[in-house]
């Protein structure tokens, strides 16, 4: 504040003396006009004193009237959203169970044996006695009675002769069936051509065990020994059915 009222002081004496100077200059100037006879009135001593300029002082500014704080919004009500609808789970669909289905082999055609060739009929001879002596040109001969039919016998049926069963390994156990635990009786049915050999092998009735099965299979088809069917002189194919029992041991 001291630096602030020290140039303001100095301006204000400067002002004074000024005005002092201009007033002084007038009288001198009014003096000069005078005529030198007359003596001018001295005039009073004049008082020549520095007043300090008051210095308005700067105003506080006034302080501010605190406001009640304004009431808070009142809170909006945030809604939950909607719960999203759970996914509906579909059971998957069953799994369809396919069966084997066992095709018969086609039945061989059983020929006929050829029938005996009929016999000819022998010609009947004329019993009838001779002819009389016609009596005249206008005369009827008799007439001659129809021959009869000969009889044919039909063929007897031949009985087919089945073939035997030569040579039947056991089927091999397979390890990891043991190793598990596994067995059941198989039902299989096996083709047999007119040669004695073995053309298709089937699952009738399966053990429960797909590993059971082809065991069995395998084994027939490949180590099991037939001989041909027979239908009297001649060698037919044939069809059987075998059930084949895998059974674990004591000692396995």
């Amino acid at each position: 504040m001291d630096g602030e009222e020290h140039p303001t002081r100095l301006w204000s004496l400067l002002a004074v003396l000024v005005v002092s100077l201009h007033f002084l200059a007038l009288v001198w100037l009014k003096q000069a006009h005078v005529p030198i006879q007359e003596k001018p009135p001295v005039p009073p001593p004049m008082d020549v004193a520095l007043v300090a300029a008051e210095i308005p002082q700067p105003q506080a500014a006034p302080e501010p009237v605190p406001q009640p704080p304004a009431p808070p919004p009142p809170p909006q009500k945030v809604e939950p959203p909607p719960p999203k609808p759970k996914p509906v789970v579909k059971p998957p669909p069953p799994k369809p169970v396919v069966k084997k289905v066992v095709k018969p082999a086609p039945k061989p055609v059983q020929k006929s044996p050829d029938a005996p060739p009929r016999p000819e009929p022998t010609p009947e001879r004329d019993s009838a006695p001779p002819e009389p002596p016609r009596e005249s040109a206008h005369a009827v001969e008799a007439p001659v009675p129809p021959r009869a039919a000969p009889v044919v016998k039909a063929p007897t049926p031949v009985s087919v002769a089945h073939g035997r069963l030569l040579s039947r390994p056991e089927p091999h156990y397979p390890a990891s069936a043991k190793s598990r635990g596994l067995t059941g009786h198989v039902k299989v049915k096996i083709w047999v051509s007119a040669s004695a050999e073995v053309e298709k092998v089937a699952v009738v009735q399966s053990s429960g065990h797909e590993i059971l099965d082809e065991a069995a299979v395998e084994t027939v088809r490949d180590r099991w020994r037939f001989s041909a069917s027979m239908k009297g002189d001649t060698p037919v194919s044939d069809t059987y059915e075998v059930v084949i029992k895998f059974t674990l041991k004591q000692a396995d």
